[in-house]
């Protein structure tokens, strides 16, 4: 069956005592061949982010509020590219744009992989045209922290959300430009 891409809007509520009864609601893109799988794919990566995050506020999803979307169908090679490029001796830079998601991490992946290899001590990277990055990008970029300090400029508001939910913000260095980011390297 063929597979297309779907937006899944979770509606949920958490047992934090500071907003009782309050409904938050996260987006998760997957790909999927109906919307019921799409539905239930982008639940199970709910939760998997619900982990990750390690709060102990339980989350519950109200099942009777989720929406999902199909996405136009876009060709992986427009969907997402990396620029990268070196802005100082031991400075890398890679410049993330469109959908970063499972289909981006070998691209991402690589990027992160030149930069050590170039004996880069610290990369930047440039969220601001990113228009959505999913859990396995975020631990593609958490899981190379040991390797190379990463900071990020440009962090759309979805996407900085994403890293505040999941409590890693703080491993993070965050400015607004690079020009921002190179000064505070250098």
């Amino acid at each position: 069956m063929d597979r297309r891409r779907y937006r899944v809007l979770i509606a949920y509520t958490e047992d934090h005592p500071d907003h009782p009864g309050k409904v938050f609601q996260a987006c998760v893109e997957v790909d999927a061949s109906s919307p019921e799988e799409a539905e239930e794919v982008g639940i199970a990566e709910f939760h998997e982010l619900a982990k990750v995050s390690g709060s102990s506020w339980r989350r519950r999803i109200i099942r009777g509020e989720i929406k999902v979307q199909e996405m136009e169908r876009v060709e992986k090679e427009t969907r997402f590219r990396t620029d990268t490029s070196e802005l100082a001796p031991g400075i890398a830079m890679c410049a993330l744009h469109g959908i970063a998601d499972t289909y981006a991490m070998p691209e991402l992946q690589s990027a992160i992989h030149d930069a050590i290899a170039s004996g880069a001590s610290a990369l930047i990277v440039d969220l601001a045209e990113t228009s959505y990055m999913n859990s396995s990008c975020i631990g593609l970029l958490v899981g190379h922290l040991d390797e190379i300090r990463i900071v990020l400029v440009g962090t759309p508001d979805k996407i900085g959300r994403i890293f505040k939910m999941l409590g890693i913000d703080s491993l993070f260095d965050s400015y607004r430009t690079p020009t921002d980011a190179l000064r505070a390297l250098m």
